[in-house]
């Protein structure tokens, strides 16, 4: 409740999903597939859902400015709200058939290195580590978890300040500044997940993040007549 001109709220949630194979789950970018990598083989796929958030932390708080006199002053507001989450889940792949299903719809998956850090020295150019996954024999599935490695979290605060002012009966003007990811906080995308290329060489760009999700920093303005 409004208390002392001050409004807050603070809500956490953590949860854990598990399925076979799912589409794309919009937070995250296109980190899933549909289909499953072994198409005989539904089981193998079981991990967590394409759009996983382990944990979701979302801060909001309005503040009416104590200002009082006449109404160039009084009417002012700011209100923030934060989202920290973590990030969405993806499946490490070959980068082509190595398996010999002829699935169209997603790659083959590696072999696991027993005991490598996969996000050992992790940086936005190798958010994992590829010498923690080897090229399988030729038709063969490698044992590497769908879903096994996490993408980048998230974290974006918006921010926005109002000024209402009463012109007459029933009638008031609103002005609007609002700033989206205030801070200019660069949100990560997932990074690329095929590791190998056809001849077997490590691809350039594996593990390398090329994109951001949300926006940079976008700065808005509004006016508004009720009535």
């Amino acid at each position: 409740r409004l208390s002392s001109n001050i409004q807050a709220s603070a809500s956490y949630t953590w949860s854990h999903c598990i399925d076979l194979a799912y589409t794309y789950g919009g937070l995250g970018g296109n980190n899933g597939t549909s289909t499953w990598f072994n198409p005989y083989d539904g089981s193998a796929d079981k991990g967590s859902c394409s759009f996983d958030i382990r944990q979701n932390l979302v801060l909001n708080a309005v503040y009416r400015l104590p200002f009082r006199g006449h109404r160039i002053i009084e009417g002012w507001q700011i209100t923030g709200i934060n989202n920290f989450r973590t990030g969405v889940p993806f499946t490490p792949v070959v980068g082509f058939d190595r398996s010999l299903l002829a699935n169209n719809f997603t790659g083959s998956k590696p072999n696991v290195v027993a005991g490598c850090d996969p996000y050992a020295n992790q940086t936005r150019v190798r958010w994992f580590n590829s010498s923690c996954f080897t090229m399988p024999e030729f038709g063969t599935i490698g044992n590497a978890g769908r879903n096994s490695l996490t993408a980048p979290g998230f974290n974006a605060m918006d921010l926005n300040i109002a000024k209402d002012t009463k012109i007459g009966e029933g009638v008031s003007m609103q002005l609007r500044a609002e700033v989206f990811n205030v801070f200019n906080h660069t949100n990560f995308n997932v990074p690329a997940q095929g590791i190998f290329t056809a001849s077997g060489a490590t691809a350039a760009n594996q593990g390398t993040i090329t994109s951001i999700l949300g926006t940079s920093r976008q700065i808005q303005f509004g006016l508004k007549l009720l009535f």
